[in-house]
């Protein structure tokens, strides 16, 4: 398969999986390789051959769905981001869940790959923030992926340096142990951190949430008409006052009410009081 024919393939079914072809034009290259050993296992000439097998087999296309899913993550990705969310909206969130008496954070990680996005979120928590905070106070993640074998990653907590470069010092020394060339999460900061295998397209955990991180998923490689549906899901989830990150390159649709863009930080939103 040349990189002409799968340029014309993916563009002929990423909108039948409501897929947007923008999103993959930096990735492609990944899915087309799993289209090909795909083919092989068919043991089908190729590209023109899948296709018509496709138009025969609606099973096929749940497989081709799996195929499109991209799972680039690491921790700390963003650092502004990060930096954000520890200087400014764990605090603002601490003092709002003290003021009503709760004694917990809820937060939803969406689409979390190997865990790396909670567990950022819990290493700044525990070495940063709650050290600050004069009561007893939780941060509790819900962490949803629609990947089981990235799931089970995340389950075992262990990660190559390639994962964790972004992060600063302190948390790298003192939130893992070495084993061999492999840095183990220790299992102070997988407490209070719950993965559920869910696809957001047609699932979403129960409660509201006081912080629902969904970055570099639904806005980047979704149709519209879909980002709006899951959208207007997600604000709904989020607590008043409640903060939505989206990725730090990803622009919000305009429609979505309910949210309105945080002192101008292009990524960041508060659901309103």
């Amino acid at each position: 398969m040349n990189n002409h024919d799968g340029i014309n393939f993916l563009q002929w079914c990423l909108p039948r999986l409501h897929y947007r072809w923008n999103g993959f034009r930096k990735v492609r290259r990944q899915v087309c390789r799993r289209i090909k050993q795909r083919i092989k296992e068919l043991n089908l000439s190729g590209i023109h051959e899948y296709q018509k097998f496709l138009e025969e087999s609606e099973e096929e296309w749940n497989i081709l769905d799996s195929m499109c899913y991209i799972s680039i993550s690491r921790f700390y990705r963003d650092k502004k981001v990060f930096q954000v969310i520890e200087s400014i909206l764990f605090p603002f969130l601490a003092n709002q869940s003290l003021v009503e008496n709760r004694a917990e954070i809820r937060c939803w990680s969406v689409g979390c790959c190997s865990g790396e996005e909670p567990y950022t979120l819990q290493l700044i928590w525990k070495l940063s923030v709650f050290p600050l905070v004069k009561q007893h106070l939780s941060l509790n993640i819900i962490a949803t992926e629609r990947n089981r074998i990235l799931l089970d990653r995340a389950h075992k907590g262990i990660y190559t340096f390639r994962s964790l470069k972004e992060l600063p010092v302190k948390f790298l020394r003192e939130g893992f142990i070495k084993v061999n060339d492999e840095y183990l999460l220790k299992d102070e900061f997988r407490e209070n951190v719950e993965l559920q295998c869910q696809d957001v397209r047609l699932n979403t955990p129960s409660g509201k949430f006081d912080l629902i991180m969904c970055r570099n998923l639904v806005l980047t490689y979704f149709e519209k008409e879909l980002q709006k549906e899951i959208l207007e899901r997600i604000v709904d989830k989020l607590r008043p006052k409640g903060f939505l990150v989206i990725g730090a390159h990803e622009i919000f649709p305009k429609g979505i009410g309910g949210v309105t863009n945080y002192r101008n930080m292009k990524c960041i939103y508060q659901k309103s009081s």
